[in-house]
């Protein structure tokens, strides 16, 4: 319990990725992904590329609405992701595509992942005191900007901006 699942599939699409931007590939990326992701009735927590020695990594995260994604679950997925990545032909060379849950230590960095993470108890470091505190411990109410954490029953705001780090925090 706590470490993500991860599967790994191995896919290659005949486009020349050259043609198109990286931040136009990126785009087109993620919404592929959360169009998929979403009609399967789940939850994109993040997609990235990533390069890892000589390889690119497609790198995604997701969840079930109300969390506990199983491996079956993961590698449905999967295997649908890297059938719609292949038919795009986002990439003229071959890719990994990593599909995993979110894991219960993940940082949370992007918006998607802070709106991802509603409702769930998080811990905040900020890098400047806030009332007099850097560490916040509570129920996220709100993933925006600013953020809106339960503390001991009443609201705090956070601005992004004074997030150092942020994570998840499940008893375990």
């Amino acid at each position: 319990m706590g470490l993500p699942t991860l599967l790994f599939c191995e896919g290659k699409a005949l486009r020349d990725d050259r043609l198109r931007s990286s931040e136009e590939r990126e785009r087109e990326l993620e919404h592929l992904v959360e169009s998929i992701v979403g009609d399967m009735g789940y939850v994109l927590v993040d997609v990235a590329e990533v390069r890892e020695r000589a390889n690119l990594v497609v790198r995604v995260a997701v969840d079930r609405p109300e969390g506990g994604i199983t491996l079956g679950e993961i590698e449905r997925i999967s295997l649908a992701l890297g059938d719609a990545l292949d038919v795009a032909s986002l990439y003229d060379h071959p890719y990994l595509l990593d599909v995993t849950s979110p894991g219960l230590d993940r940082e949370l960095r992007t918006d998607r992942e802070f709106r991802w993470a509603e409702g769930k108890p998080i811990r905040l470091i900020t890098r400047e005191p806030l009332e007099g505190a850097n560490v916040w411990e509570g129920i996220l109410r709100v993933g925006a900007d600013p953020l809106v954490v339960e503390v001991e029953g009443r609201q705090v705001e956070i601005p992004r901006r004074l997030v150092k780090r942020a994570r998840l925090n499940i008893p375990l």
